[in-house]
């Protein structure tokens, strides 16, 4: 009897970790169905569907199981958030998958010409044939052609990884935002997973094109902006300061903002003196 006693909470210690745990081992399995998926695509001869087929089992593998544990209210808040950022990691896989070696994609092959024209010309601002408006936009052509002389990898690397920055802080974005609207947690991870399940953030949003970031920045500035509505004190100021040009309360406050000196009223006489005689000698000489 004491044997079974013992074991017993053992057990279930052991099946309760492994159920707060399944999410997590679920990324492995379908990181390699989804590898394995293009890489039977690649092989095949043929023009068969069971690429499709592990493709999608890749798919329902990781998101069945993060799905559940986001719907579970024991799932802390730390947890869901770094589930919500695995899942915009997975979600940047197949796209890392289709396209290790270069551009493949219209928008691509018009936004890697920019990274090109910047790293031979040392100019950000440069014209494009194709699509005039991307000249004014230099920050991803322009951080793609620089970083790759820092950290010693090829360009289109840092393009991926620079984009998939941008994926995962979409979905976390999302998260904050549905967070500080719902006011729940629960209903936060829900609703980035859902966001996650759109087409055009596992495809489009993932291509390597400034609307990749564009759509991280206005996620974050709604998210900042529904984040300051929300809090108070310090916390409000802080995520609506993300979002002005107006310096904080502080600043303002800063000794070197009241150490001005004061003029005095006979130096303001002798500035308005010596202002008005300029002006006499130049009405004179008209």
């Amino acid at each position: 009897m004491t044997t079974v006693t013992s074991s017993t909470p053992r057990s279930s210690a052991m099946l309760r970790l492994l159920g707060e745990s399944y999410a997590w081992i679920s990324f492995v399995p379908a990181s390699l169905l989804l590898v394995a998926a293009y890489s039977t695509a690649a092989a095949a001869s043929t023009s068969t569907y069971g690429h499709f087929h592990l493709f999608w089992a890749g798919m329902l593998v990781f998101a069945l199981p993060v799905a559940a544990r986001l719907l579970q209210r024991s799932t802390p808040v730390s947890e869901r958030l770094a589930l919500v950022a695995f899942a915009g990691l997975f979600c940047y896989l197949p796209k890392v998958l289709r396209t290790p070696d270069g551009p493949l994609f219209h928008d691509e092959m018009v936004h890697w010409y920019q990274v090109e024209s910047v790293r031979t010309t040392g100019e950000l601002f440069t014209a494009n044939p194709t699509l005039d408006v991307i000249s004014g936009f230099p920050g991803l052509h322009g951080a793609t052609a620089w970083l790759p002389d820092i950290v010693g990898t090829s360009g289109w690397w840092v393009g991926l990884t620079l984009i998939g920055v941008a994926h995962v802080a979409s979905l976390v974005g999302i998260f904050v935002l549905a967070r500080a609207t719902l006011s729940s947690d629960r209903a936060a991870g829900v609703a980035a997973f859902v966001y996650a399940l759109n087409p055009s953030f596992l495809y489009f949003d993932a291509q390597f094109a400034y609307e990749s970031v564009a759509i991280a920045l206005f996620i974050w500035v709604l998210a900042a902006l529904a984040s300051g509505v929300a809090a108070k004190g310090v916390a409000r100021r802080a995520w609506l300061g993300v979002m002005s040009d107006e310096p904080p309360p502080s600043a303002k406050r800063l000794p070197l903002a009241k150490s001005a000196p004061s003029r005095s009223a006979d130096t303001n006489a002798e500035i308005s003196a010596g202002s008005a005689e300029p002006s006499a000698s130049s009405g004179s000489s008209w």
